[in-house]
């Protein structure tokens, strides 16, 4: 199983979803997407931020930057077969 990374070691290198980890309680875990130019994704929600972060999409709300991550990884490969 693939270990946890801070964000204050590095981010992820390519764009995706990550498994993430937040500061609330004793940690909370969510899947969120990952942009290397969060302008890419959306220039309406995201304009003029041009950097790397991680992101969700809410139907009322839109775009929304996730700066409060401490921790992501990988996730893990589907289950082969049926």
């Amino acid at each position: 199983m693939a270990e946890w990374i801070s964000v204050k070691d590095r981010l992820p290198e390519e764009n995706g979803r990550y498994l993430c980890n937040f500061p609330i309680g004793k940690g909370h875990q969510e899947v969120l997407d990952f942009a290397t130019n969060l302008e890419a994704v959306d220039d309406y929600d995201f304009y003029h931020q041009n950097h790397a972060g991680f992101y969700s999409y809410d139907h009322e709300y839109g775009y929304c930057e996730h700066p409060d991550v401490t921790h992501w990884m990988p996730l893990p490969e589907p289950p082969k077969g049926e």
